[in-house]
């Protein structure tokens, strides 16, 4: 087995994620935190965590030191949603946000994303940087600034610092409002919606019901205790992991279940009757109805791993559609540079709508949710069927791999397996991200997890026999 924690740290699209204790430790979290602050002059920074074990004093380790490298920092001392630092970040006079998550990852994984002043995650190129020096400080190349050893023990200091930001009741109504003032509240309240929700017991648990009561939407939570293992669950918001939502809908006569990950920038839905809606029509469902319902153009972002019906809703509409590799750093990037990003979103449920934010935010996603819904009078698979009927009905599937070696997975790379399994020929590949043959009836894709030893085998056809054969194959 590989040793871990004296492997190359390396950060991924997402940002660097391990497992605790074996790769995410005090020494390569310095490492990083150095890194990152050996490359630029002093800047001003806030900090965030997430309710995972140690975040909150790995959070107080990454703003201690930023400080001794003389960085002007603010700690949020209570955890804090992702998307809800990414704001402060864009709203407020810092250059960069730093977050100790592991975002959907399992309980035992934690790790740091870092977003600059636009409130994107910051670029390849700097993050290319980062990760070269932060292993160079590991490997004793360089020596890291500050003069803090990589021996250097967790500051555990947790009160002499960073009182500034002490009223977090304040910081998350502020993160509200700036989502609320892209939402139509006042028809929201007049519609009179009911939902349940699920935090999974993470950063977005105290205020979700403070969200959906500006809104005046009736509410029902999902009990559950807040502590470091999240019950051992699954932690990306799927089908298999909303079974209680999916229960609580019906029994309290909900619209629609709600959910986000632990760090709060994920999104995922469960329909009246408690059914998980796949992300993949759902996210296209949103381009939709900025596009025809409220009448919004600009340009429309997906991942490779997303529905070819987007590209026919974008051609129906005359805007463009952009496709990205899985993860948001280059979505968040393009969304930055661009003059009119309008929406951007992943297959895993990630939603970034442009005017507010470059970043992915569940919140903000289900604020246009329950706004499409107050607006439409239909729920979510009356609506999904509405936009099957105009531009074509799709079937999807992703299987998850856990195999030993990187060796194992080669054997899936090979385009002949799949034209064997589906019985067409390959008419066209892509190598945005991982390898995504186009068949006549569909498309296959094959990647590796950028955050987890996963391989990932995703189809899409508006054939569910093609499916069916790609299902069988990956089984």
């Amino acid at each position: 087995m590989t040793n871990i924690s004296s492997s190359r740290l390396h950060i991924s699209d997402s940002g660097w994620r391990a497992v605790t204790a074996e790769g995410f430790t005090v020494a390569r979290l310095s490492a990083v935190v150095s890194a990152l602050a050996g490359l630029l002059p002093p800047r001003r920074a806030i900090v965030g965590f997430d309710n995972r074990f140690l975040s909150k004093e790995f959070g107080h380790h990454v703003a201690a030191l930023l400080e001794t490298l003389g960085w002007s920092v603010d700690l949020i001392p209570e955890m804090f949603p992702t998307p809800g630092v990414a704001t402060l970040a864009r709203d407020t006079p810092y250059d960069f946000g730093l977050v100790v998550t592991a975002s959907h990852n399992p309980y035992y994984y934690n790790g740091l994303k870092v977003l600059d002043a636009s409130g994107a995650l910051i670029g390849r190129d700097l993050a290319d940087r980062i990760e070269k020096r932060a292993n160079e400080i590991l490997e004793g190349r360089i020596h890291p600034e500050g003069g803090f050893s990589r021996d250097s023990p967790l500051h555990f200091d947790l009160h002499r610092r960073f009182a500034g930001l002490a009223d977090v009741e304040a910081l998350r109504r502020r993160y509200i409002d700036s989502i609320l003032k892209h939402v139509d509240a006042a028809k929201i309240r007049a519609a009179g919606l009911s939902v349940a929700w699920d935090a999974f017991a993470g950063t977005v648990t105290p205020l979700f019901p403070l969200f959906l009561d500006s809104l005046g939407v009736r509410q029902t939570g999902v009990p559950m205790a807040m502590e470091p293992t999240f019950g051992r669950r699954r932690l990306e918001p799927d089908a298999t992991s909303l079974t209680e939502l999916g229960a609580l809908v019906p029994r309290s006569g909900a619209i629609a279940g709600l959910a986000t990950d632990v760090d709060g920038d994920r999104f995922s839905a469960m329909d009246h009757a408690g059914l998980y809606v796949q992300n993949n029509p759902l996210g296209t469902l949103m381009a939709w109805y900025l596009l025809a319902i409220r009448g919004e153009r600009g340009t429309v972002s997906q991942t490779v791993s997303c529905s070819e019906l987007t590209r026919r809703v974008c051609a129906d509409f005359g805007v463009p559609l952009r496709i990205e590799p899985v993860g948001f750093m280059s979505m968040g990037r393009h969304m930055v540079e661009d003059p009119n990003p309008l929406i951007g979103f992943e297959e895993t449920g990630g939603m970034a709508y442009g005017p507010h934010l470059p970043f992915k935010d569940g919140l903000m996603a289900h604020g246009l949710v329950l706004e499409m819904l107050a607006t439409t009078g239909r729920t979510i698979p009356e609506l999904i069927a509405d936009l099957g009927r105009r531009y074509g009905h799709f079937h999807y599937h992703r299987v998850d791999l856990k195999l030993p070696s990187r060796e194992e997975a080669e054997k899936w790379l090979d385009p002949l397996l799949w034209e064997r399994a589906v019985g067409e020929a390959v008419l066209e590949t892509s190598t945005l991200d991982g390898v995504k043959w186009s068949f006549r009836s569909g498309w296959i894709l094959i990647r590796r997890s950028k955050t987890e030893p996963l391989l990932r085998i995703y189809g899409e056809s508006t054939d569910e026999t093609f499916i069916d054969r790609m299902k069988k194959a990956a089984s």
